[in-house]
């Protein structure tokens, strides 16, 4: 089977083909201010810094936990509040 992937102008088509077939990595310019260290993209960078200044923003609706990373959001619903 063949897929194709449709692209909306060609800098985008340009983009996918290095980062996919070419296997080039993005660049790491999104800097943080506390260590230095470099990251591909804006939201990683944000969630980066929350290790540095211990902000918790992402709330458990079952009961008052606290998480600064969606992912351990998600397993501490699943493993605490599954209703399986």
């Amino acid at each position: 089977m063949v897929y194709f992937q449709v692209f909306i102008n060609s800098a985008s088509l340009k983009k996918h083909k290095a980062f996919v077939h070419e296997k080039k990595r993005p660049p790491r310019n999104k800097i943080c201010d506390h260590c230095g260290r470099g990251f591909t993209s804006l939201s990683i960078l944000r969630s980066h810094i929350r290790t540095h200044t211990g902000e918790r923003p992402l709330h458990c609706t079952n009961c008052p936990a606290t998480f600064a990373h969606s992912a351990a959001l998600y397993t501490h619903n699943k493993l605490l509040h599954s209703k399986t």
